[in-house]
Formats: C-alpha cells, sequence, structure tokens
C-alpha cells in the first residue's frame, strides 16, 4: 500500500470511525444499565448473524434463530441471575439438541448435522458469551469500558501504522496476512501509551504498575482475538464479515478485538478487586 493508498484509506474510514466512537461513548456514559444491556444485545445479536453468514458461504447451514433465541436466554440469566450457570447450560444444550434431532428429518440433511450443530453452538459461546462481559465491566464502571476502547483501538492503531512503515515478518500468513511482528509489537508499545493516557485521563487512581501490566496483557490478547475473528473470513474467502459499516465491513470487524478482550478484562479487574 502506497501512501496515497493509505491517505485514501484513511479518509474513508476516519469519518465512520468517529461516529462510531461517539455514540459508543455515549451510550457507554449515559445510557442507563438497562438500556446500555438491550443495546448490547442488539449488536451481539447482529454479530452473530454475520458469523453465521460466513459459513453459509461455505454452504453451512446454522441456525440464526436459534442461535439468536438461544443467546437471548442467556442474555436474560446475565442480567436477571434467575438460574444457576448448570442448570442454565444444561436447558441450552437441551433446547439447541431438541431443535436438530427435529430439523435433521431427512438423510440429505445427515451429512451436515455435524458442522450446523457446532457452528450453531459455538456462535452462542464465541460472540454472545463473550461479549456480555462488557456489561459486567459496565456495571463495575463505565470508565473501565472507556478505558479498555482505548488501549485496544490505540493499540490496533499503532499496530496498523508500524507494520505499514516497517513491518515484513508476517506472524498469522494465512489467518491475517497483513499483520507483522513489527506491527505486533508496535500495538504493545501503543497499548502502553493507551493505558498511560487512560490512567491520567480515565482512571487515576488505579495503582500505575498494574496499569501498565493490564495494557500489555491486554494488548496481547486483542492481537490474538483479531486474527482468529479473521480465520473465518480467510476460510470463507471475503474480506468482511458484512458491509454493513462500509469501508468498515461488518459490526464484527470492528468489535473483534473486544472478543477475548472483554472477558480477560474483566477477569483482571476482579482479581484486583479481590486483592
Amino acid at each position: 500500500m502506497n501512501g496515497t493508498n493509505l491517505f485514501n484509506n484513511l479518509k474513508k474510514r476516519v469519518p465512520i470511525a468517529i461516529i462510531l466512537l461517539t455514540i459508543a461513548y455515549l451510550a457507554i456514559m449515559y445510557l442507563p444499565d438497562l438500556f446500555f444491556f438491550l443495546l448490547l444485545q442488539i449488536v451481539i445479536i447482529l454479530c452473530l448473524r454475520e458469523f453465521y453468514s460466513l459459513s453459509k458461504i461455505k454452504k453451512f447451514n446454522p441456525s440464526f434463530l436459534l442461535g439468536a433465541l438461544v443467546s437471548i436466554l442467556l442474555a436474560f440469566e446475565i442480567y436477571t441471575k434467575f438460574f444457576s450457570w448448570d442448570f442454565l447450560l444444561f436447558i441450552l444444550i437441551l433446547i439447541i439438541s431438541f431443535y436438530f434431532l427435529i430439523s435433521t428429518n431427512s438423510k440429505e440433511k445427515l451429512p451436515d448435522f455435524f458442522p450446523n450443530i457446532s457452528i450453531t453452538l459455538f456462535g452462542i459461546f464465541y460472540i454472545s458469551f463473550t461479549l456480555n462481559f462488557l456489561f459486567y465491566l459496565k456495571i463495575i464502571s463505565p470508565l473501565l469500558i472507556l478505558f479498555l476502547l482505548l488501549v485496544i483501538y490505540l493499540g490496533d492503531t499503532g499496530a496498523y501504522f508500524i507494520g505499514y512503515l516497517f513491518g515484513n515478518r508476517k506472524i498469522f500468513p494465512i489467518a491475517s496476512p497483513n499483520k507483522t511482528l513489527e506491527g505486533f509489537f508496535g500495538g504493545i508499545v501503543f497499548s502502553l501509551l493507551g493505558g498511560i493516557i487512560g490512567y491520567y485521563a480515565i482512571i487515576p487512581g488505579f495503582p500505575y504498575e498494574k496499569i501498565l501490566l493490564t495494557s500489555i496483557l491486554l494488548s496481547l490478547v486483542a492481537q490474538l482475538s483479531d486474527p482468529f475473528e479473521s480465520l473465518f473470513k480467510r476460510a470463507s474467502e471475503v474480506k468482511n464479515s458484512s458491509s454493513l459499516l462500509g469501508e468498515h465491513g461488518g459490526i464484527l470487524d470492528r468489535l473483534d478485538s473486544l472478543i477475548f478482550s472483554s472477558p480477560f478484562f474483566y477477569f483482571i479487574i476482579k482479581f484486583y478487586l479481590e486483592k
């Protein structure tokens, strides 16, 4: 990518990025917990739809309606804590098993049983379960989500520019051909910068050494989360999960770094709070 292409690419992406970040900031800081939770569920269902659509390109047929229903039941438990987790998991597995027992009603459908039920189930845990940790973080403090976004997306930006300027050693050539070792370390440095900015601007009361360690760990996890999501797109031979956000691709493309880093950050904060 030459300088002109880089500039044109940024010119297309920056306005949408500003709009998305503004919406995210307003939702995180000003929406009541219930409304934030409901908005998060809409985003999760859209991500789930994009994920299942990728597999349908390869002629698999996971059930989006079933996945959405189970995700809603999962969300209900997360918000209300009505059931015990072991009972809920049993009910979810029972519902999924019953659905595929009924829907696999011909010999023609039998060869697709394994991939369809596996993709349906995996999508629920990969997307619905993980992204709901953003709600757990908001319950503790909305500022934690702002800190997470700052560290993750500043790290992504640093990895992109350092990789573009200096990168030549690929680290995930199949999943993400543009990811380089140089960009990887650039991402860590920029995530550290994001953590330092976050320490002074967002959560100044947090121990400084924990901020630095957390920023490094979040960068490592996010830079695993991103190419893992890309692996599904490469397997489906598409560039983006959808075209919903124009040059930014789909919603899943924008949240891919948060899929693993959100739960990871929650468990780090929980560990710190219990100490």
